[in-house]
């Protein structure tokens, strides 16, 4: 009977003994898996989006050299020209009006020959104001022609800003559809907007490419730069609700992590300056998997 008591008591601090175990096991496995990095140093940027949009600088009026009606019309809205292309066909009043009548004795007047209109410019016909057969006078307009290849965008920049555009610095100019190109600064336009207060620059395209006049786009621009500065990357840094305070886990040992409030500075879209503290190229701070834990915290990092 002893000895069956005896038994009884091993098998069940066996039993506490597994059971312990187990929970030490789950305690292990529950520990929060975390990759880490290191503080950058270097040269950061602050890019500011500026509002442009789409002129073509060069322009043709085309006008009527005479009173008369036209004939022939060559020209539609949109159609692409080429200089020397004849757009309209003229007759003058006075050949319509002797049409037909034979003029023996007067060598001098000619009035058979037709007026023909050839485009100034190569490029794109914007509009037509006239039909084929319609009369006009002297001076109408008769079409506008664009010269594609006299494209820019115009960035208005707000006038705190204007020192940070430098001309002939390359900027990226970005379209609807997340389109983007390469666009050198060119003229500063003298006049300041009274309304806004803001300056306008001429950027022209390192590339030709048509788009339609008056196309919005926005411009970045660095409007601020810091050298050699210490900074991380966004995902590293939390901070409270109303983005007062702002603090990183760092790992004093291999599995330890502890709360450090920081100071920070610039803000681009990747990474933030952290001006105080300074941390060694060597201290480990939690990228990811940080979010939630307390002031001290033991984790399981799963990244080298």
């Amino acid at each position: 009977m002893k000895r069956l008591i005896q038994l009884t008591i091993i098998l069940t601090l066996g039993a506490c003994n597994s059971k312990t175990s187990d929970q030490n096991k789950k305690v292990k496995q529950a520990l929060p898996e975390v990759e880490v990095t290191t503080i950058q140093t270097g040269e950061m940027h602050l890019q500011t989006e500026f509002n442009a949009y789409s002129q073509y600088q060069q322009k043709e009026l085309l006008r009527s050299p005479i009173s008369g009606y036209l004939i022939k019309v060559n020209a539609l809205p949109g159609q692409v020209i080429r200089r020397g292309q004849t757009l309209f066909v003229m007759e003058t009043q006075e050949a319509r009006a002797l049409k037909g009548v034979k003029l023996k004795n007067d060598t001098l007047l000619n009035v058979e020959n037709n007026i023909v209109v050839k485009a100034p410019l190569s490029g794109v016909i914007n509009s037509v104001g006239f039909q084929e057969g319609g009369f006009v006078q002297q001076g109408d307009q008769l079409a506008d022609i664009i010269d594609t290849k006299s494209i820019v965008f115009v960035m208005n920049v707000p006038f705190e800003h204007v020192s940070a555009v430098k001309r002939g610095a390359e900027l990226q100019v970005v379209m609807p559809g997340d389109q983007s190109f390469k666009a050198t600064v060119g003229e500063q336009l003298p006049i300041a907007s009274t309304a806004t207060q803001v300056q306008s620059f001429i950027l022209h395209p390192d590339s030709l490419f048509f788009v339609p006049e008056n196309l919005n786009a926005t411009v970045l621009v660095n409007t601020q730069a810091k050298q050699n500065t210490q900074y991380l990357k966004k995902e590293a840094v939390l901070t409270n609700e109303t983005q007062t305070k702002y603090w990183v886990m760092q790992l004093v040992n291999d599995s330890t992590a502890v709360k450090v409030a920081l100071q920070k500075g610039l803000e681009t879209n990747e990474n933030i300056e952290v001006i105080s503290p300074k941390f060694n190229s060597t201290d480990k701070i939690i990228l990811k998997g940080q979010f939630g834990l307390p002031d001290t915290a033991t984790v399981k990092v799963v990244n080298k």
